[in-house]
């Protein structure tokens, strides 16, 4: 197991410009005798304010730690210490992709100076095609360019590491509260806080906000944003106020049996943006059609007051032609569109979002993968579902 090591800065300073000395930097021409440098550098160790105390692990598990936004957490405590290990209660075989959690995140406050988050890439994502490791780091709600962690290995196949990403202090004094956001693409564990001085690590303020469940497939869990807060879901509930719970999986179907799970996370809302992968994987328009008015049956009989949302299939460029495909891709659409009709005469709790109106029919909007949006497609698409989607649902309360 790699680890690597924390990079506590000053106050101020960022994750993405950790130290990194070498002969220039160390004041040395280059050239400069080994020895001088390896000198040079044991001064400026020792010179550090950052070894007058070796930083203190506030564990996993203390009360200061607040989990949102994921489908389940346990508290393990074995030969690698203990971390918070998020789950969702979804998965697809032979990908590990229950064990990604996009968007879940955990908060804290603290008063310190200098502070470093422990965080574990396990080896729970088994995915040998797909992997995105990057995750967001938010000082006082707010998110800047560069405030990201990652396993620091960019291939899709990679080992248990442990990092020690270097939070961003703001140079104000005082509390300010911390929230670590986990990868839509890989599995992270949260090990604790490092703090490098006599700070303190307590809860953040208590907040309600209404709960939503975005279920649906790759789309969904964030394939091809270059990182989790480049999805939908993300940019969405951040705009809304809404607690999200992501339940995208990639490679999903239409699964009536999918209904329990998303009921069991107790949502106030619920998105359902599923179909293509059936109609890739060449399951007939009317099979897709029929499945999804069972998920949505089963979803209002185990969530009665949930107010539910299905989006429709988004547009796909006609360069992309799935092999088992057997009908065009309206054709699930004009079926979605359907399901939602003959259940809505009864239930004005369920509402209809065309998929294909939330990005511009254009493919630069698009990844290689041509289902798949990128981040410029993505911030379209969040843009107009947040104005259309549960309009009148009210934002957060503190």
């Amino acid at each position: 197991m790699e680890r690597k090591p924390s990079s506590l800065g000053p106050p101020g300073s960022s994750p993405a410009e950790p130290s990194n000395p070498d002969a220039r930097t160390a004041g040395l021409e280059p050239g400069a005798p080994r020895e001088a440098l390896r000198c040079t550098l044991l001064a400026a160790l020792l010179a550090s304010p950052l070894l007058a105390a070796e930083p203190r692990l506030v564990p996993a598990g203390d009360p200061a730690f607040v989990v949102e936004g994921a489908g389940g957490c346990e508290l393990v405590d074995d030969a690698d210490g203990k971390r918070l290990r998020l789950k969702r209660p979804l998965d697809m075989p032979g990908k590990g992709y229950g064990w990604d959690n996009p968007g879940a995140t955990v908060r804290f406050r603290s008063d310190a100076r200098t502070l470093a988050v422990r965080l574990r890439f396990s080896e729970k994502h088994v995915s040998t095609s797909a992997r995105n490791a990057t995750g967001l780091l938010l000082v006082d709600g707010a998110w800047k360019p560069g405030w990201t962690f990652d396993a620091g290995i960019k291939t899709v196949q990679r080992a248990v590491a442990v990092v020690e990403p270097a939070l961003p202090v703001p140079a104000a004094a005082g509390l300010h509260e911390y929230t670590v956001v986990m990868p839509y693409g890989d599995s992270v564990e949260f090990a604790g806080v490092l703090v490098g001085d006599a700070g303190t690590v307590s809860a953040p303020a208590a907040r309600t906000r209404p709960r939503w469940v975005a279920y649906g497939d790759s789309v969904t869990q964030g394939f091809d944003g270059s990182h989790v807060g480049a999805g939908y879901p993300w940019q969405v509930a951040q705009r809304r106020g809404w607690e999200v719970v992501n339940l995208g999986l990639g490679g999903r179907t239409t699964t009536p049996a999918d209904a329990d799970a998303i009921a069991g996370l107790k949502p106030a809302l619920v998105t359902v943006a599923i179909g293509v992968n059936d109609w890739q994987g060449g399951v007939p328009a009317a099979t897709y059609g029929e499945r999804l008015a069972d998920l949505l049956r089963r979803l209002r009989g185990a969530a009665p007051a949930a107010r539910i949302a299905v989006i429709t299939p988004l547009w796909v460029g006609p360069s992309w032609k799935p092999d088992k495909a057997t009908a065009p891709l309206e054709d699930y659409r004009v079926a979605a569109r359907a399901a939602v009709k003959a259940l809505r005469d009864g239930d004005q709790r369920l509402e209809l979002v065309d998929g294909p109106g939330l990005i511009d029919q254009e493919p630069s909007l698009f990844n290689r993968v041509a289902v798949h949006p990128n981040d410029a497609g993505f911030a379209q698409m969040a843009d107009r579902l947040a104005g259309r989607v549960f309009p009148d649902q009210n934002r957060s309360t503190p």
